[in-house]
């Protein structure tokens, strides 16, 4: 799986780890060569706009990642 967070400030989290979002497309270019049935979780504070989880969700989109989940906190 592909953990990913988006912090209120819009700033990318790839399992745990503070990432630009060409660092995410290039984990989950690589994540799909090794297993074409991975699974994106996106997840967002309840703060983040809209276009910005879309973006992020085009992002391994665009890498082949044909599965998501896409989780919000709402604290």
């Amino acid at each position: 799986k592909l953990n990913i967070t988006i912090s209120s400030d819009g700033k990318l989290n790839l399992d745990g780890k503070m990432v630009e979002d060409s660092e995410v497309q290039a984990a989950a270019v690589a994540e799909v060569k090794k297993n074409p049935e991975i699974q994106a979780i996106i997840s967002a504070d309840k703060d983040v706009p809209h276009g910005r989880v879309v973006s992020v969700l085009d992002v391994v989109k665009g890498a082949g990642v044909k599965k998501f989940a896409i989780s919000i906190d709402k604290k």
